[in-house]
């Protein structure tokens, strides 16, 4: 075997700015990454640098290095094109180090930031996911555009608008003006009965409607008992009292009552169909939104849409339009209360999603008769994204926020709780979450890989790392699912149930996937209530194998993971041990959100960067020697982590990537009895207490 060509990001990954420039981007985000919600998504500047650190080698100028990425200015670097010189230095590079012209590979690449940087540079890059949603998403993204063109998206375009001009035209009478305005949405509460005096109860979590520090610019829910029912009073300033329902229990409204609602009784009640009941309506004023009760046209709307819907449901039920199918149960914990994709929206909503599922049908149809099967389904492909936007921003999931005046998406807390108080947009006011804004944050996207993908396009597959077809690739990076972050199958599984029946029919050539609505799962490698942690580890293990196999003997894993659990952490290690994969060296990296949809879970901030080779020995240390060379290896970077802000568990995996590479030159590791094994256990519980130690001293 040939030694190695050593790359720049062995040894150099400017890691702080880095840091810095991803966390901006993720508030402000690539256009692509609007196009369609997916759960995990590195930030491009990242996902360059850490594939060009790859292509580059070891003594490449920093300083240049940071001018590809873009540092320095004004425009933020994930918007910056990737220069044909650029490009050419970057693949002349890679085909020095590597012996020819580099190939790479993405077999977990979701949303398609890690390959994305490759294909601005004009390189060989393989693109796969396992998820059909995933798959869906880089397709329109990553090869289409390159594929078709500036002609796709002016139709795309052209048969968005006409998909919104005949929906209004056929539902737009069930959202008629309020006040003579366009509602922008709705805000909703389940309402149950009390088991102890029997009055209707909201379930509501904050009667915040508008919330500010100055409280005369806030506005609230007043709830009012007249006549024998609940009126909802518009008032300016906070709520004068706290809202019904926390930890699953709901409190009754009635002065005279204030029993408790547990929750049994509320589950008993959502599942045998306890109703909802509209709050209040958002609109446009002249300097900022407006909120008044419903007026008897907006409850007149609501009531119709629900008519006509039980007169067609049958009808609907028959062209496979609603979707029946039962929620994952435990891991949607919605699922709990509602048990079927269909109960998670409103009558409204589902006769609104089912005529726009009808509508792209048709269109993908008769597209497919005049253009063709590739250029038609390609069309059909983009209205199916404009039908993913809309159900992530509307259903009953969302939630409104006070403190932005706006809408929670659904996605954005993994569908993990139900929305006791929610939101429901009106689709054709124009605002934020509308058809409107959706087809317009689709051809932003569209026009921002057209602008940076260089051709030929990539062809992006659909299969598990397991199944994929065999070849030898010089760089594999990629993002593995984290442990038990977040189960892909089943929250896919939201917008799949509708995605298929769209378009199903015309993708079941090339992805059989889509002819059930019913995303696959048996080789997913994500821990949900159906598949346990130790599945991750025998999975993660078998799709290491894999990555080893195709990887070239002179190649390199470039490796993305972020938990701070350490049986995450032991199954990464152990499975890429198995591998006879060595790390040479991580970098810790901010990637990740901070927010709702990653409060209080294992995920964090920090990604560990893992940059990984083929273990070309089998050396084995002592127990004891490896514990000390842990110990020196801590002592010498926990200072220079606290000092570049790390805390808390990011510091903790920050101080486990810096260990990696201790741990894992070795193919075995000796205890005290003489006996060969590789346990890593002892060596993370060793990170752990000395990271406590170190941070009790600061």
């Amino acid at each position: 075997m040939v030694p190695p060509n050593r790359v720049l990001i062995e040894s150099y990954f400017p890691v702080e700015q880095l840091s810095r420039y991803g966390r901006k981007e993720k508030k402000g985000r690539p256009k692509t990454f609007e196009m369609h919600y997916w759960w995990t998504r590195k930030p491009i500047v990242v996902a360059r640098a850490a594939l060009f650190g790859a292509l580059l080698p070891e003594n490449f100028d920093p300083a240049e290095f940071e001018r590809i990425l873009g540092f320095g200015n004004q425009v933020a670097p994930y918007k910056r094109l990737i220069s044909e010189s650029d490009g050419k230095t970057l693949r002349e590079s890679a085909s020095d180090i590597y012996g020819h012209s580099v190939k790479i590979l993405d077999p977990f690449a979701g949303g398609g930031s890690l390959p994305y940087g490759g294909l601005e540079a004009g390189l060989d890059v393989a693109v796969n996911d396992y998820n059909p949603v995933s798959w869906l998403i880089m397709k329109t993204s990553l090869e289409y555009p390159v594929e078709f063109g500036s002609q796709l998206r002016e139709d795309v375009e052209k048969w968005g608008n006409h998909i919104i001009t005949h929906l209004q035209s056929d539902l737009g009478a069930y959202y008629p003006p309020h006040d003579q305005k366009p509602a922008l949405a709705y805000i909703y509460a389940w309402m149950v009965d009390c088991p102890s005096c029997g009055m209707k109860v909201p379930l509501v979590n904050s009667w915040n409607l508008a919330n500010f520090a100055d409280d005369a610019r806030s506005v609230s829910i007043e709830p009012v008992f007249r006549e024998g029912t609940w009126e909802f009073l518009v008032k300016r300033g906070s709520p004068s009292q706290g809202g019904t329902c926390t930890r699953a229990s709901g409190t009754c409204l009635s002065p005279s009552c204030g029993a408790t609602i547990p929750n049994a009784s509320i589950l008993a009640q959502l599942q045998s169909g306890a109703q909802e009941q509209v709050l209040a309506v958002v609109t446009n004023g002249k300097t900022r939104k407006e909120y008044s009760s419903p007026t008897q046209g907006d409850l007149e709307g609501i009531a119709r849409s629900s008519r006509d819907l039980d007169s067609e449901y049958e009808v609907l039920i028959a062209q496979n339009l609603i979707p029946t199918e039962e929620m994952p149960l435990h891991t949607i914990r919605p699922a709990k209360y509602l048990t079927y994709w269909k109960n998670l929206f409103n009558p409204r909503q589902l006769l609104f999603f089912a005529y726009f599922t009808r509508i792209i049908r048709d269109v993908t149809s008769a597209l497919v008769a005049e253009h063709g099967l590739e250029y038609g389904r390609a069309i059909g492909a983009y209205l199916t994204l404009f039908l993913g936007k809309l159900l992530d921003y509307n259903c009953r999931l969302t939630a409104w926020i006070a403190q932005r005046e706006g809408v929670l998406h659904a996605c954005s807390n993994k569908l993990n709780a139900i929305q006791w108080d929610h939101a429901e947009i009106n689709p054709f006011s124009g605002g934020s979450g509308s058809m409107a804004s959706a087809l317009k944050g689709i051809l932003q996207g569209f026009d921002y890989s057209l602008s940076h993908l260089k051709s030929p396009p990539t062809q992006v597959t659909n299969a598990s790392i397991y199944s994929m077809p065999g070849g030898k690739y010089d760089v594999i990076i990629t993002d593995p699912p984290y442990f038990d972050d977040a189960p892909y199958g089943e929250l896919s599984e939201f917008f799949h149930v509708w995605e298929s029946r769209a378009v199903g029919e015309y993708f079941a050539d090339i992805n059989p996937v889509f002819a059930s609505p019913v995303t696959p799962k048996d080789e997913d490698i994500s821990v949900s209530f159906q598949r346990r942690g130790t599945g991750f580890s025998e999975a993660l293990r078998g799709a290491c194998a894999r990555v080893s196999d195709m990887l070239a003997e002179n190649g390199i894993v470039v490796l993305f993971f972020a938990h701070s659990g350490l049986p995450a952490w032991e199954a990464v290690i152990n499975a890429l041990h198995k591998s006879r994969l060595t790390i040479s060296t991580t970098w810790p990296v901010h990637t990740e959100n901070v927010g709702i949809s990653n409060w209080s879970k294992d995920a964090i901030y920090t990604s560990l960067i893992i940059i990984a080779r083929k273990r070309t020995n089998d050396t084995s240390v002592r127990a004891e020697d490896l514990e000390m060379e842990v110990e020196a290896c801590l002592e010498n970077c926990l200072k220079d982590f606290w000092t570049s802000g790390f805390r808390g568990a990011d510091l903790v995996v920050a101080a486990i990537g810096a260990t990696l590479r201790v741990v894992t030159q070795y193919a075995t590791i000796q205890d005290k009895l003489e006996s060969m094994a590789f346990d890593v256990k002892p060596m993370l519980e060793l990170v752990k207490t000395r990271v406590a130690e170190f941070v009790a001293l600061q």
